[in-house]
């Protein structure tokens, strides 16, 4: 009786070493699996356009200059070019997502050196020195708005007959080093008192005040 007593404590706790032993060695090789997971898991990727191959392919140039080009373009905001293509003396047309629907245009010299940097109408770049950024020129509605309302009134105060006055509503409004310009076409009566059509350009600065005004007949 005592034998069999023994022998079924010892059943018992050799049952219950085992199970033990192997709760602990599931939970060491789940560490293991999970720790060599982290190790495998890569690395995030940053991403870079490089404009170089693109400039050099469109202008027939070597790297070292395609990347002073690409420089440039970079100081005045142009990047992820899509398109170069032209010449020095006509131009290099260039397009990009970040220019919209519109392009911008660079000149160069003989040596394929860009001198000048074009585009809708500001000049961004000329001789070596950074005159704008195409982000300068974005204008919010408000803005725009405002700059042709403005417009409109300063352009009445000079005309013969301010009350004749029908302006369209077609204009084009920018902005370069501060200086927001709307052009536009104004119909007013003349000093014949008949009806002319003028165009007219506006200038002002971050304060709105008028930095130049012109009509064309006055």
């Amino acid at each position: 009786m005592m034998k069999k007593t023994l022998f079924i404590l010892f059943l018992c706790l050799a049952i219950f070493s085992f199970s033990g032993c192997g709760g602990s060695g599931n939970t060491t090789a789940s560490q293991q699996k999970e720790s060599k997971l982290e190790q495998k898991a890569p690395a995030p990727k940053t991403l870079s356009k490089d404009n170089t191959q693109a400039i050099k392919s469109g202008m027939g140039i070597d790297d070292d200059t395609a990347k002073k080009v690409d420089a440039i373009l970079l100081s005045v905001g142009i990047n992820d070019l899509t398109k170069i293509d032209g010449t020095p003396s006509m131009g290099y047309m260039i397009e990009s997502p970040l220019l919209g629907k519109a392009i911008a245009v660079a000149y160069g010299n003989e040596a394929k050196e860009i001198t000048k940097i074009v585009y809708k109408n500001v000049t961004l770049y000329e001789n070596g020195k950074v005159l704008s950024n195409i982000s300068s020129g974005n204008l919010t509605n408000s803005e725009k708005h405002t700059a042709m309302n403005y417009a409109e009134r300063e352009v009445k105060k000079i005309l013969k007959d301010p009350a004749s006055a029908k302006f369209p509503g077609s204009y084009w409004v920018s902005k370069s080093n501060n200086i927001i310009s709307v052009v536009g076409y104004v119909d007013a009566k003349n000093s014949f008192n008949s009806m002319v059509k003028s165009k007219f350009r506006v200038d002002f600065n971050k304060d709105w005040k008028v930095e130049g005004i012109e009509v064309d007949g006055l």
